[in-house]
């Protein structure tokens, strides 16, 4: 009777393991199969611990998911389901703009422009980003652009000279198809 316990139990947990297992690599599959929409697997966090959620939208975001990517970036800033880092918020942030998606580089604009954390003022970063997303058609990049050249709403007035660095620098990004920008 003891030995047949011990199998249910040992069977038991296996079952679990594997059903763990298969529901994280179908929520990476969802992540890969709908790369651009987040309603596929923020149901999927919903519930989850701080951790748990973390770790499901890591998995997303190491497959490539840009909006995981940028949300991975927001936990590891706020140490939620992780461990505060300014260095690894600022990496998957930038890997998400670095996807090529206009909204992702505007926020990163957005934030180098400001000098929010965990990025520093840099305008002539803001100027390439915001460059890269309206050469897109992103009207609010375009508008930032004109905001930087005037120093008007907030933004740091941008010289001419560094506006030649920041095209030089966008142009140079999009060489790289978008990586190291």
């Amino acid at each position: 009777m003891t030995i047949n316990f011990y199998r249910m139990l040992v069977l038991a947990g296996m079952t679990l393991l594997v059903a763990v297992n298969l529901s994280q690599t179908a929520f990476a599959d969802d992540c890969e199969i709908e790369h651009v929409r987040s309603d596929r697997w923020l149901p999927a966090i919903k519930g989850k611990s701080d951790i748990e959620a973390f770790q499901l939208l890591k998995s997303c975001a190491e497959a490539g998911n840009f909006v995981a990517q940028w949300e991975v970036g927001i936990r590891y800033k706020l140490g939620k389901g992780t461990l505060e880092s300014n260095k690894e918020a600022m990496r998957w942030m930038l890997m998400a703009a670095e996807s090529g998606d206009s909204r992702y580089q505007v926020k990163v604009a957005r934030r180098y422009a400001s000098g929010i954390d965990p990025f520093s003022k840099d305008t002539i970063r803001a100027y390439m980003w915001f460059n890269l997303a309206a050469a897109q058609g992103s009207v609010s990049a375009q508008t930032a652009k004109i905001y930087m050249r005037e120093g008007s709403l907030n933004y740091d007035k941008i010289t001419p000279a560094q506006i030649e660095k920041a095209q030089e620098l966008s142009v140079r990004c999009l060489e790289q198809n978008y990586k190291d920008c």
